[in-house]
């Protein structure tokens, strides 16, 4: 997976070799189809981001009619808004959940 940490930003190079990619829809994220050498240029690229890492805690809502609970999880991997993500709870419980506002650190 193609992470922002790994680039670096680089004039555009209209008839520069590019490695071949793979965009995986079920994360959002970019793969590499072939080993890439240090320095290649990869084109222009839109990564996503990724708003919580693995070990950040966030607050999970549950509404149920007039109902609303909010507790606090811990995220298990790196996730963004829109995508599924496993959780673990006070008590160890692991189970996922799907992140809807990373930016608050909310999730339903």
């Amino acid at each position: 997976m193609i992470d922002t940490d790994m680039l670096e930003t680089a004039a555009c190079r209209d008839k520069a070799p590019r490695p071949a990619l793979d965009y995986d829809r079920v994360t959002g994220a970019i793969r590499a189809s072939e080993a890439i050498e240090t320095g290649a240029y990869l084109g222009r690229l839109t990564l996503p981001r990724f708003t919580v890492d693995a070990g950040d805690d966030i607050t999970l809502l549950s509404i149920a009619g007039p109902v609303r609970i909010e507790r606090t999880v811990r995220a298990l991997q790196p996730g963004r808004a829109g995508t599924p993500l496993f959780v673990t709870d006070a008590d160890g419980n692991v189970f996922p959940i799907e992140l809807a506002n990373a930016d608050e650190g909310t999730s339903r």
